[in-house]
């Protein structure tokens, strides 16, 4: 199979936003039991303005860090210790995801002291008539 492993989802509950996230990761034979190649996390909010609906650029971040979160405990199962590394490592990370830097294609990034780099940046923002866009982005892979 060529195509990465993907799960989508999307919420309108509970915000004044659409909510959509992706998570898909590669391995480098493409195979299900290869070693792991890359993790991609994504996350855009949209909001209509004739609907009342508003979003900011920070609107992303805040769902980018509850995607990790998910996510995390997933890819590091049966490894505490790696996963307590790269929880701290984002930890570290989120406010500079959040921040001018974090909000640039060229992003920000940090490695794990087990050799995983976590990188974050922001798409540029997609309007549309009243309806916005932004998004936000997390890579995870070998350093």
């Amino acid at each position: 199979m060529t195509e990465p492993r993907r799960c989508e989802t999307k919420d309108n509950v509970g915000q004044p936003y659409t909510i959509r996230a992706s998570i898909d990761y590669q391995t480098h034979d493409f195979r299900p039991t290869g070693k792991l190649w890359e993790f991609n996390l994504d996350v855009s909010t949209t909001a209509a303005a004739h609907n009342g609906e508003r979003t900011t650029a920070e609107d992303p971040n805040k769902s980018l860090i509850t995607v990790f979160e998910i996510t995390a405990k997933h890819i590091w199962q049966g490894k505490p210790e790696q996963l307590k590394e790269a929880t701290e490592v984002f930890e570290q990370l989120k406010p500079h995801c959040a921040s001018a830097a974090g909000r640039t294609i060229k992003g920000v990034s940090a490695t794990t002291p087990s050799g995983y780099e976590i990188s974050c940046w922001a798409t540029t923002p997609v309007a549309s008539g009243d309806i916005i866009t932004h998004g936000q982005s997390l890579k995870i892979r070998p350093a």
